[in-house]
């Protein structure tokens, strides 16, 4: 047979020779005949250079283990800079964090005693008094009695408090669809598909520490 001759479609130069399986056949394999084949899952595990359970390559369509610990730490570090990040970009300079915080927490929750809020936005009382006394007089928040307890006060959000978040939230969306326009679609995929998982985060927090934000 000579060298161009080819079987059922396969040049003999690169066909498997005979006797070797073709799994085990050596070949030189350039960058196209990485690309896997229609239906068949990318053995990320093994693409990613991370050995499945430490004892090499996972087999095909099979990624890692997840390492818990160290996920913890990415994750929380990268929500911590976007947190702060994301607080410089929409806050504007008028605005302080805990009176946006305050506000974000009257919207969702409903009106919420002094010591609640306080809590809930992890500061003194006497600091959280102070803010509410200056989000009074901006006319964001107000002062009403108890529906139960008649010498209990709550803190109300005003429809001008409502503006104000509405504006918070419009300038947060705007910094992150900016950010969110220029990911490749791979990175869109990626954080849809992550949002349940944060929400379950979330939503375990809220539950084991029976705060509502």
């Amino acid at each position: 047979m000579s060298p161009g001759h080819t079987t059922a479609g396969v040049p003999a130069a690169v066909g498997p020779a005979a006797g070797v399986p073709a799994a085990v056949e050596p070949a030189a394999v350039g960058p196209a005949d990485c690309v896997p084949a229609a239906g068949v899952p990318t053995n990320r595990a093994a693409t990613d250079g991370v050995p499945a359970g430490g004892t090499g390559p996972a087999p095909l369509g099979k990624t890692a283990p997840v390492d818990n610990a160290s996920l913890a730490d990415e994750l929380g570090a990268a929500l911590v800079q976007l947190y702060t990040l994301m607080r410089r970009n929409i806050l504007p300079p008028q605005i302080g964090l805990t009176q946006a915080s305050t506000l974000l927490i009257l919207r969702d929750s409903g009106p919420q005693r002094v010591t609640s809020l306080a809590d809930a936005a992890l500061v003194a009382q006497p600091t959280m008094s102070a803010v509410i006394i200056g989000m009074e007089r901006l006319g964001w928040v107000r002062r009403d009695g108890h529906r139960t307890d008649r010498r209990g006060v709550v803190v109300c959000l005003t429809e001008e408090g409502e503006n104000v978040v509405r504006e918070l939230e419009a300038a947060r969306s705007r910094a992150l669809l900016a950010d969110i326009e220029t990911l490749p679609t791979k990175d869109l995929a990626a954080l849809v598909a992550a949002l349940p998982a944060l929400r379950g985060i979330i939503a375990q927090e809220q539950q084991s520490k029976a705060v509502t934000w």
